[in-house]
Formats: C-alpha cells, sequence, structure tokens
C-alpha cells in the first residue's frame, strides 16, 4: 500500500513536472512574442514621427511657394496700375 501511494505520488510530481515545464515554455513564447511586438510598436513610431516631420517640411516649402505666387501676383497688378493699365486714351 504505501508503494502504491509512492508510486502514484511520483506519477502526480511528474505530471505537475511535464505541466510546469510546457506553462514555462509557452509563457517564453509569450515573452518573446511581446518583446517582439513592442520592437515593432518603437519602429513603427519612429516611421511615424520621420514621416510626420517630412509632412511638416512640405507644408512649410507649400507656405513659402503660396507667399511667393502671392507677392508676385500683389507685385504684378500694382505695376500695372501704377503704369496706368485702366488708362484709356
Amino acid at each position: 500500500m504505501v508503494e502504491r501511494n509512492l508510486t502514484d505520488h511520483a506519477r502526480s510530481l511528474s505530471v505537475f513536472t511535464d505541466r510546469l515545464g510546457e506553462t514555462n515554455e509557452e509563457l517564453t513564447l509569450i515573452q518573446v512574442e511581446r518583446a517582439a511586438r513592442d520592437e515593432q510598436r518603437k519602429h513603427l513610431n519612429d516611421r511615424l514621427q520621420r514621416i510626420e516631420a517630412s509632412i511638416a517640411g512640405i507644408q512649410r516649402l507649400g507656405w513659402w511657394v503660396l507667399a511667393t505666387f502671392s507677392a508676385s501676383a500683389v507685385a504684378l497688378i500694382s505695376n500695372f496700375l501704377f503704369r496706368g493699365g485702366f488708362h484709356v486714351p
């Protein structure tokens, strides 16, 4: 009877040990996946920040082009008026 109990306990302990090993393997996989996901998220955030900086640069360039075009248009119209463009002889 005592040998049977010891054998049953040994079997139970081996089952628990196997399950614990499987759980540790799953936990390791989850940790690796989480670390990979964090690195991907970090890389994505860096890329998005660079894209935003590029868009801001393009926007500043667009404002300069618009301001230059507007100033040229005002200068052209002013020049036309000062030279008597609407004067009909």
